[in-house]
């Protein structure tokens, strides 16, 4: 985010070790002031709106995660889910009229993704309705049980990027005043971050929506600021800004640093590896004792490397010791 924010400040793009070498605001700034003088920024060229054509190409980020949904197939380990229990005097109507404001505002959320002269391409759809299906569970005889089990099966439904929405949203109601939202949504259309400007922006739209006098509506209940771009606009920046020059110095030194990679790590596991991952796991929890964690920090302030990677390399230590390999190879699928 810093880097980010130095890059819409300034114009430049730093390089993130600078963070770690210049932790304070004193020390970075004498970096961008030199880098300002000397014009040795990374200058980026800046983002800007694009017309929305039939060929707009996927960005680096959405053509991995295409690649991987049609590798693995009909899986729901790409979708984010939620669940939320809503008690009160809900206005369904206004939920409803939130969501489609959303879908509005947001190209993303209107987005398909097909395949054009051999290549995924961005369909963006122009925006019709949208309608939240609501199911009246009052009636049955262990509401919770069963709502619990319809939304498991309403959130790992596959998603069909080519033809269908990349939100799905449900709405059962529990008892007179209890509800319970669920919503899916497919990684290659948000994130985590995604989450919470969702959230933010559905209840700032419920809130206007459902605070108009009954019978009245309004065209733009609540103003949010307009959006000077979408999410098409950057990946065609991105594909612009990495051309082929650049982008194969990239990949040339991932190929460098994978060169003679070994093709699986050799765990003494006590059950054979299945034929076909199952992605069936579990969640293991330990903590660190307050001298432990200030040492490790310490460690991570000394060596210029964040506390996730001095925790990360540890954790390799001891893959390295089971597996007795000297090279192994961790994804590691997180932000920051």
């Amino acid at each position: 985010q810093v880097i980010s924010r130095v890059q819409s400040a300034f114009g430049i793009s730093l390089l993130v070790r600078y963070i770690f070498e210049h932790p304070t605001i004193a020390e970075l700034s004498e970096v961008i002031l030199n880098h300002l003088q000397s014009s040795t920024g990374l200058g980026l060229p800046s983002i800007v709106p694009i017309a929305k054509g039939s060929s707009i190409p996927l960005s680096w980020a959405q053509e991995r995660l295409w690649f991987v949904h049609h590798l693995a197939g009909e899986t729901s380990a790409y979708t984010m889910g939620f669940t939320v229990r809503l008690r009160g005097n809900l206005n369904v109507l206004a939920l409803e009229q939130a969501f489609a404001e959303i879908i509005k505002r947001h190209e993303t959320l209107r987005t398909r993704f097909g395949i054009k002269d051999d290549k995924p391409v961005q369909i963006i759809d122009n925006y019709t309705s949208f309608n939240l299906p609501i199911a009246n569970l009052e009636n049955v005889a262990s509401p919770i049980q069963e709502v619990i089990k319809l939304a498991k099966a309403e959130i790992s439904k596959p998603f069909d990027l080519a033809n269908d929405s990349v939100l799905r949203v449900k709405l059962w109601q529990v008892a007179a005043q209890e509800y319970v939202l669920a919503f899916a949504v497919h990684h290659i259309a948000a994130d985590g971050w995604s989450m919470g400007v969702l959230i933010s922006e559905l209840s700032a739209y419920y809130g206007g929506i459902a605070a108009l006098p009954v019978g009245m509506t309004a065209a733009t209940p609540v103003t949010l600021p307009e959006l000077p771009i979408q999410y098409a606009d950057f990946a065609v920046w991105q594909r612009q800004w990495l051309t082929n020059e650049v982008l194969e110095r990239q990949l040339n030194y991932w190929k460098q640093k994978l060169t003679g990679a070994p093709p699986l790590l050799e765990l003494p596991t006590d059950r054979p590896r299945p034929a076909i991952q199952s992605f069936r796991g579990g969640i293991e929890r330990l903590k660190l004792d307050i001298q432990l964690t200030q040492q490790l920090k310490q460690l991570s302030q000394e060596t210029g490397t964040t506390l996730f990677m001095t925790l990360l390399a540890g954790f390799v230590v001891l893959l390295s010791r089971y597996s007795g390999q000297t090279d192994v190879v961790v994804g590691s699928p997180i932000a920051n």
